[in-house]
């Protein structure tokens, strides 16, 4: 595990210390920020800084709504670890729906008070575009997209798709051959099969699917992987029809990047008694999870406030991954007990994506060519 993905969890056991002691009925400090309530977005929260520090920044996060563990909850922790580090002021909005979002940009730039905007979510970068385009002299960060055209006072960052889900394919790829058996007993079925279910036929979602079964092909080049796209990232349906066709097939393994679809390949997972794997922790089921792939949220948000604090804010973005910890593998909360040998290949394997002699294909189509060059030697 990196050491940023550590200390993110270092910090999330550290507040939920601070807020227990806190339960004794001290005052709570409370901070109200230019989120409208007309908008309909939560009430901006507390200062996870020091509130009355006039020489800190402030910084005011706008995501969509949390509590479901995924990226936005992720986001606010990134936000929570920059607070511990530079004890900046902070506020938050929840926003319900594209409209909110954009009433809280626009309400926080028109204080004229926040000294950076983080905006999180590929779907608000139209709405973030046109509020940037009024407020020239503002600074804001689009977290989890880039923005197309730049813009001079946006920087933006996001992850390289094919990268994400590159280390759980190493994982999948000695799981479903069978090595390690007896730790993960749900992969006996001597099929050496995977499903992939992709949400729609666009170049990010195959790029996303193309990095997960080269990390499968780098240490399993036999394996079948059987790869389907739903048509849409809102449809359990499609996705766990596509799940149990591969099942059918002898698929151990179950995974796929397809928004609420994850729910149906998640069900079938359960009914067939195979493995599976998220894409956000929102989406980790104890049960049959065999690790997650992540994007690492929190340290995207904590590197664009960290160059505000520290005066090189650059407008632009660019794509990073695994050598920036910007996307992993996590086997947290899953069931079960990793062999070490299989952990210490895994961290190897990092390493090299991390110097650079592993880079991801772009496309599913590529796949091939890419395995006849990148294969794993113990």
């Amino acid at each position: 595990m990196n050491m940023k993905k550590i200390f993110s969890l270092i910090v999330a056991a550290l507040m939920v210390l601070s807020l227990a002691a806190c339960g004794g009925g001290g005052a709570s400090t409370t901070a109200s920020g230019p989120a409208s309530p007309e908008a309909g977005t939560s009430a901006p929260e507390a200062s996870a800084g020091d509130a009355g520090n006039s020489d800190a920044i402030t910084v005011a996060l706008v995501t969509s709504k949390r509590g479901d563990n995924g990226f936005n909850d992720q986001a606010w922790l990134g936000c929570q670890m920059a607070a511990q580090d530079y004890g900046i002021n902070l506020m938050d909005a929840q926003a319900a729906d594209i409209a909110e979002a954009d009433a809280a940009i626009r309400n926080y730039s028109d204080s004229g008070d926040v000294d950076l905007i983080v905006v999180v979510g590929a779907n608000y970068t139209e709405t973030l575009a046109m509020v940037a385009a009024d407020y020239p002299e503002q600074k804001y960060s689009m977290v989890d997209a880039i923005m197309d055209p730049p813009m001079d006072n946006v920087s933006s960052n996001a992850t390289i798709d094919g990268e994400q889900g590159f280390l759980s394919g190493v994982i999948s790829g000695f799981v479903t051959r069978g090595d390690y058996a007896e730790s993960f007993p749900r992969a006996n079925t001597g099929k050496n099969v995977i499903v992939y279910a992709g949400g729609l036929d666009s170049p990010v979602s195959r790029a996303g699917a193309a990095g997960y079964m080269a990390g499968v092909l780098y240490v399993n080049p036999d394996c079948e992987i059987i790869y389907n796209i739903v048509g849409s990232y809102q449809d359990p349906v499609k996705a766990k029809e596509i799940a149990m066709s591969g099942v059918a097939r002898g698929a151990d393994i179950i995974t796929g990047n397809c928004g609420s679809g994850s729910l149906g390949l998640n069900e079938a997972a359960i009914e067939a008694g195979c493995y599976f794997i998220a894409t956000s922790m929102a989406g980790l089921d104890p049960t049959c999870s065999l690790c997650t792939s992540v994007k690492l949220t929190e340290n995207e948000v904590y590197d664009e406030i960290k160059a505000v604090v520290e005066g090189s804010f650059i407008p632009g973005g660019e794509r990073l991954g695994i050598a920036n910890a910007y996307c992993d593998v996590s086997i947290e909360g899953v069931e079960i007990e990793y062999p070490q040998e299989l952990l210490d290949i895994v961290e190897e394997i990092r390493e090299e994506v991390h110097a650079g002699k592993i880079t991801m294909p772009e496309d599913v189509s590529d796949l091939d060519a890419w395995k006849a060059a990148n294969q794993y030697k113990a």
